[in-house]
């Protein structure tokens, strides 16, 4: 996951993906590519899922979800060669991380919005397999008929709609979001219309 910021979607997967194993990897995207810079998300999923004691919250390293594997997911929609970065970055995990960690199942959530993590969750399938491992795709969780994602969280910094953020974040990213830290994170994000 790249939780920029960590939601309340976020939250439904974990809590999914705890619910049917007995242990979960968490990892963490490290790539420092997002408005919220890696040690605050990183934070904001180990406190937003401290309650599930099951969840280990790792950070991907160099090699997962980077702009070493996986350049495509970090530009704007790029999809032209989201299929060839994703392939790489599905064979190192599956070759070496779910290795290391003896993954079984791997869990992502569906993507409506984005066509980058859209063939990324197809890319799995289709490599995942090769290696021995499930992918288990869980539907997101929708209020007023969208998906909660950070996207939305993002949209709403950018407009000042804090009133709306209690229905997307859990209350660890709201305190998060209240505080003086954050505030050159919204400032910066207000200025930018990247997607991450």
């Amino acid at each position: 996951m790249n939780c920029n910021p960590f939601t309340l979607g976020h939250e439904y997967l974990v809590r999914a993906a705890a619910a049917q194993c007995e242990h979960v990897y968490l990892l963490v995207v490290q790539e420092d590519k997002s408005v919220f810079p890696f040690d605050v998300r990183f934070a904001l999923v180990k406190q937003g899922t401290q309650r599930f004691k099951n969840v280990t919250v790792l950070p991907t390293g160099p090699y997962a979800v980077s702009t070493a594997t996986f350049p495509s997911y970090f530009s704007e929609e790029e999809t032209a060669h989201a299929r060839a970065g994703a392939s790489i970055d599905a064979a190192l995990y599956g070759m070496h991380i779910a290795r290391a960690l003896k993954v079984r199942v791997r869990f992502v959530g569906t993507e409506p919005y984005s066509p980058v993590t859209a063939i990324y969750n197809q890319v799995l399938r289709e490599t995942l397999q090769s290696h021995g491992i499930q992918l288990h795709e869980i539907g997101r969780l929708e209020q007023d008929g969208r998906a909660v994602s950070a996207s939305l969280v993002r949209q709403a910094l950018r407009e000042n709609d804090f009133a709306v953020l209690p229905s997307l974040v859990p209350e660890t990213t709201l305190t998060f979001l209240q505080s003086d830290a954050a505030a050159g994170i919204i400032e910066r994000l207000r200025k930018t219309t990247s997607r991450h």
